[in-house]
């Protein structure tokens, strides 16, 4: 499912990936149900038995629950997208993207995502071993077009009872400038009720009750806090480095040029910065080289201004939007006019739009986005 506009859904989800293995959603906007009531206008739903699916680079705005896990799903990958202004048909809560709607999920990722509000509930059972990793939690939203101004809810992330063995690590905890601009120095940092003022919840429920073991299964590691200002817990040990990526070896090759990577986390200069999907919504360009293909002769010219390569030892591949290689160019393939790199041939290519790599010599890796001529 790739670059979908799902609007005005009348259903209980916009896209739903029910029974399913290794599906991929990405570079989609997912937003604008007729009713947020019980069970409608879900996002995008992970229902009963699914695995290894890639959720990546999208928009969810104005859905009950942006994503949401019931009833299963595991070894999934929620990659870098902007879930904000969720709503349900209680005006008063901030509403919440789901890591757990329904038992059982486990052993997923959520990774690099800005989200409003991130719940683990317990309403239909259970859930366990998700990582959370260098997302920005904000317990705010924009409020932009949401029917009414919640008054509670302002919490960035809450992990219920039964939520067990979760670890979050590398996050970024709150957001200031928003619409409700909570008073983050009056916060706790680790709360017991979902309707406390806190950077984060364990153990709750739908009650007041609490059980301890939420929190005391979870590894809070590294996680940067608007209430200290600061990182309050490493429990991970005495290795405060932090990996780029879980996921990705190395920036991938759909990432904006002037974005930085990776974009989230306590060790990063600003430690919140507009990730794509963030961008895309707020009209902001990529920022990538472009360039232009010969759909005819099959050549691509003047890829990232065409300066600094050397044919002998430059590679450079081509991927479709959704990460594929589609061809690798080497020696003997790539044509050089006065040390400029002018054209590379291998063959037709189809029209469309292609990610492009270059690798100089040097190491360095240059990115860029062009589209064949239809």
């Amino acid at each position: 499912v790739e670059t979908c506009n799902t609007g005005s859904s009348s259903g209980s989800a916009h896209i739903e990936l029910k029974g399913s293995y290794g599906c991929e959603v990405r570079d989609s906007y997912v937003h604008g149900g007729r009713t947020s009531g019980s069970g409608a206008n879900y996002g995008i739903w992970i229902m009963n038995i699914n695995s290894d699916h890639k959720i990546e680079n999208n928009i969810m705005r104005h859905n009950r629950h942006g994503i949401v896990f019931e009833g299963g799903g595991s070894g999934c990958a929620i990659l870098y997208n902007y879930i904000d202004d969720n709503f349900t048909e209680d005006l008063s809560y901030l509403g919440s993207a789901r890591t757990n709607h329904g038992a059982h999920p486990y052993m997923n990722l959520f990774e690099g995502n800005s989200v409003s509000h991130l719940v683990a509930d317990s309403y239909w059972g259970s859930s366990s071993h998700f990582v959370l990793f260098r997302n920005h939690l904000w317990g705010d939203q924009t409020g932009s077009g949401v029917p009414k101004k919640p008054s509670w809810g302002f919490i960035p992330v809450e992990v219920w009872h039964n939520q067990n063995y979760y670890s979050l690590v590398g996050n970024v905890l709150g957001i200031s400038g928003k619409w409700q601009n909570p008073n983050w120095s009056s916060y706790s940092v680790i709360g017991t009720s979902y309707k406390s003022n806190s950077m984060m919840v364990f153990g709750c429920n739908s009650g007041n009750s609490n059980n301890p073991k939420a929190r005391a299964t979870a590894i809070i590691h590294g996680n940067y806090d608007l209430k200290t200002k600061g990182v309050a817990n490493w429990e991970g040990g005495s290795d405060h480095e932090l990996q780029e990526s879980m996921y990705y070896d190395s920036m991938p090759v759909w990432w904006y040029r002037n974005t930085p990577w990776p974009p989230i986390g306590p060790d990063v200069s600003n430690f919140a910065n507009e990730i794509p999907a963030i961008q895309r919504f707020n009209g902001k360009d990529s920022g990538n080289a472009t360039a232009v293909i010969n759909s005819n002769s099959g050549s691509l010219r003047k890829v990232n201004n065409g300066t600094g390569f050397n044919s002998s030892k430059t590679v450079i591949r081509l991927y479709s939007l959704s990460g594929k290689l589609v061809k690798t160019f080497e020696n003997g393939e790539i044509v050089l006019k006065n040390g400029v790199l002018t054209e590379m041939h291998r063959g037709k290519l189809s029209a469309g739009v292609y990610l492009y790599s270059v690798q100089l010599p040097n190491g360095v890796i240059k990115r860029g986005v062009f589209s064949t001529p239809r």
